[in-house]
């Protein structure tokens, strides 16, 4: 996969030129040497499980409208992945988490916005109830051993395995 090109310069907006860094062609500016290093995504994701179920929402916007995924979503400018995964549910469900363990770091390669590096945490609802809301058209509890067919993200069918295999 490709990342995007930039066209100007972030540091003085002069048209960028392609330059030989290493093994990578690099977009970088001929006037001031600012380089362009494009980067994947960050997201967060959290598995709320009790007895055996795991809570998922439907997926109210494009790309996958319509599938099921962890709650989970992109982290802010200079958010780390525990705050995004503690707002993100705040966002989507209307709850407030406590997160109590990392399930894995996993990349995303099949999201049409671009690869993502997902941290997916596992956790459990400190207050609230949960209900649709932000980018959730639907919330359910899914048993383990019978999750839903669409699934929206690879990583996500990813650490449900990793979640089905833990004691």
């Amino acid at each position: 996969m490709q990342p995007p090109p930039a066209g100007h310069c972030l540091s003085c907006g002069n048209r960028l030129a392609s330059r030989r860094e290493g093994d990578h062609a690099r977009q970088a500016c001929p006037v001031c040497g600012w380089v362009y290093y494009p980067k994947s995504n960050m997201a967060s994701a959290v598995a709320l499980v009790q007895e055996g179920q795991v809570l998922m929402v439907r997926r109210k916007h494009e790309p996958f409208q319509g599938q099921w995924t962890l709650p989970s979503g992109f982290m802010e400018y200079g958010e780390g992945p525990e705050e995004a995964a503690v707002r993100e549910l705040k966002e989507e469900l209307d709850v407030e988490v406590e997160l109590t363990g990392l399930v894995g770091v996993l990349m995303e390669r099949g999201d049409p916005r671009g690869p993502c590096l997902l941290v997916v945490y596992t956790g459990r609802i400190a207050s609230g109830r949960p209900k649709a809301g932000d980018d959730a058209a639907e919330v359910r509890a899914f048993p383990l051993d019978r999750l839903p067919d669409q699934i929206a993200f690879q990583a996500h069918r990813q650490a449900l395995e990793t979640i089905r295999s833990l004691p």
